[in-house]
């Protein structure tokens, strides 16, 4: 018996990225997973679901509102990844190049976000 590929989604374009990122940044808790209110976990879910018809609209990938959860986990994993490696990278001795690339402005933007939410903890 052969198994199903899953087929995977096209990638979220620089646009719809963008667009993720100013509204998880006008909706605080939401982006980290934090459930405040009574019905947070409800509230959630319908803010994502909101989020994902907005980004549905513009240009580039449709997915669905886990989908969309999904490429915010990614980001946050792959940014932070690459800002420990620049900053390793930095300050190895030496004075030899950076190997890896910049940050994008997406993800200036990301690390911008997680400082402020650090800075309430």
């Amino acid at each position: 018996m052969e198994s199903a590929k899953k087929s995977r989604c096209p990638r979220a374009s620089i646009a719809q990225q963008s667009a993720l990122l100013t509204f998880l940044e006008s909706n605080k808790g939401l982006g980290e997973g934090k459930f405040a209110a009574m019905h947070g976990k409800e509230s959630a879910r319908r803010k994502w679901l909101e989020i994902t018809e907005e980004l549905n609209k513009i240009p580039g990938a449709v997915k669905t509102s886990d989908q969309w959860q999904t490429v915010w986990r990614d980001l946050k994993s792959k940014t932070s990844t690459k800002f420990k490696t620049l900053k390793k990278e930095r300050n190895a001795t030496g004075n030899k190049p950076l190997t890896k690339g910049l940050l994008t402005s997406i993800e200036e933007r990301f690390l911008q976000m997680l400082k402020k939410t650090q800075r309430k903890h």
